[in-house]
């Protein structure tokens, strides 16, 4: 049975969600930590060079710090590699490896691969970043089709909240929060953004530092213990590394429980620190500042906007009372924080009207770019294919059996361009469908062309000593200029040109060499009035 598969990949997190025909998006248990539906984004780097991910990768990290990748979502676009036990990686690798195993668990589970793949991307990527991630994905053998975060929890959002008004989504991170401002869109219609996406560095991560620091400062005994371990020490690495998972475990425990225990195993020192829901409600407050700053600015920008949030972090409750208690209002928390944006990725590659998958209606697709070279499905580079191969071919009179030496059996790059430029794209081999198309520009503003810098058709020979044969007086820009002769003062200079006014506003006066040194376009020729 044909399904679609919708990947949140998140800087700290990945979640997927199953889409079949005539149900809905469902979340799919990853095998996280306690049977989560959540997939950490971690990933480490055996010896051999393979890549682990998930709970092997989470168990191994404590041990091998130097082998760990933690927040490469928002190194993609960095040329600078990351290097994970002397091996180099890009970082957009990284991502199409975790999305490519997840892809791979779900196919297994579900007896086969998904029709239709939907990946979401942070809102503030261009067309730069998402080619480098559709690149990525490619070469690991996936076709995806990549959709902003934002516009994913929206059309989950209205699945649920058929009303059709504008939407303010506000996405609480791991590592960062942005607020976008949606149009108002049918249910199962992609929304446009509207205006710019703002956003603050604030996310779940500060909160995990400050139950960190809330343990480290639960008694005197505990502070002094921290205070002497060595930072050196492999073993003290590992234990502050698993401390930290604790605190981020009982954090998101206190979203729906009162009380956490917070169990601390460090080299000389062990115990437990019970941490309530006051002491998280109090360590986070201050935090949602910058936040609740935000999120007034866009309930300014867009005042008839429902503010939506989303996000790992909206499962708080002290999140949503700061947030309520900023704007003066109430606000909307999407059903599922965590797995919405996966519903919503899954939701967006439905296909539209006259089709098996009712009540999702999509509009088609613009801007959708065809692939840049051919798709091998080993994942292989065209530049690693072998050398030139004997191929049959069929001359014009129908005799086949001859074979040419000479045709290579993957096309040249420049057949690659070539077929490119003549060729439409079609759209079942597109390697990636972009439901965000980049907004227009519009048109260039029109500059002026300075004198002398496009040469114009050629024309008579004049007499004066100002003239051009490849461009005549009457087509050059500018005043007039006085033929130079020896025994006059020489031109003024050029004045300074003045801010706020353009450059092409200031008369343009070009010194004339001395006699020697006059030049016409037909080679070098004497000023009037010298002697040879």
């Amino acid at each position: 049975m044909s399904y679609l598969l919708g990947i949140d990949l998140g800087a700290t997190s990945v979640t997927a969600a199953v889409l079949r025909t005539g149900g809905a998006a469902e979340p799919v248990r990853l095998g996280g930590r306690d049977g989560s539906d959540v997939l950490p984004a971690v990933l480490v780097a055996t010896p051999g060079g393979d890549l682990l991910c998930g709970e092997p990768a989470r168990r191994r990290a404590p041990a091998e710090p130097d082998r760990v990748a933690r927040g490469f979502l928002d190194r993609v676009g960095d040329p600078t590699p990351l290097s994970l036990g002397g091996y180099a990686y890009a970082a957009e690798d990284l991502c199409a490896r975790l999305v490519r195993v997840l892809v791979d668990e779900v196919s297994t589970r579900h007896g086969g691969p998904p029709s239709r793949i939907g990946v979401t991307c942070p809102v503030g990527w261009g067309r730069h970043k998402r080619d480098l991630l559709a690149a990525a994905l490619r070469r690991r053998g996936l076709t995806v089709s990549l959709v902003t975060a934002p516009q994913a929890v929206a059309l989950a959002h209205r699945a649920v909240v058929p009303a059709g008004g504008p939407l303010a989504v506000v996405d609480l991170g791991g590592n960062g929060t942005t607020a976008t401002v949606l149009a108002a869109a049918a249910p199962g219609v992609l929304p446009d953004a509207v205006g710019r996406t703002l956003g603050c560095r604030t996310g779940g991560a500060d909160v995990d530092d400050a139950v960190f620091a809330f343990v480290r400062s639960s008694s005197p005994a505990t502070a002094a213990a921290f205070d002497a371990l060595d930072p050196d020490d492999p073993r003290t690495v590992a234990a502050l590394t698993a401390l930290r998972d604790e605190c981020r475990a009982a954090k998101q425990l206190l979203s729906r429980d009162t009380v956490a225990t917070v169990r601390v195993e460090m080299p000389g020192l062990r115990t437990a620190v019970r941490i309530h829901r006051s002491d998280l409600d109090e360590l986070t407050r201050p935090l949602l500042e910058p936040v609740a700053d935000l999120v007034q600015d866009v309930a300014a920008a867009a005042p008839d906007a429902e503010v939506l949030l989303a996000g790992g972090a909206a499962r708080m409750p002290v999140v949503v009372q700061a947030v309520s208690a900023a704007l003066g209002r109430p606000i909307a928390v999407v059903a599922d924080p965590v797995a919405d944006a996966a519903r919503g990725a899954a939701l967006a590659v439905a296909p539209g009207a006259g089709t098996s998958w009712p009540g999702v209606r999509m509009a088609p697709l613009t801007g959708v770019p065809a692939p840049r070279e051919p798709v091998d499905p080993a994942g292989r580079s065209p530049w690693d294919r072998p050398g030139p191969e004997a191929t049959e071919r069929t001359d014009r009179t129908g005799r086949t059996g001859t074979t040419d030496r000479t045709a290579p059996a993957w096309p040249t790059r420049g057949e690659r361009e070539r077929t490119a430029r003549t060729e439409q794209p079609a759209a079942a081999a597109t390697a990636v469908a972009l439901l965000d198309p980049e907004p227009p520009t519009g048109p260039l503003t029109v500059v002026p062309a300075p004198y002398g810098a496009a040469p114009a058709p050629h024309g008579p020979r004049s007499s004066g000593s100002d003239s051009c044969p490849r461009r005549p007086p009457s087509a050059r820009s500018g005043p007039p200029r006085t033929p130079w002769s020896p025994g006059t003062p020489r031109p003024p200079p050029v004045a300074p040109r003045s801010p706020g006014s353009a450059w092409w506003s200031v008369p343009v006066v070009s010194p004339v060499p001395p006699p020697s040194r006059v030049r016409c376009c037909s080679g070098p020729r004497r000023a009037p009035g010298s002697v040879s």
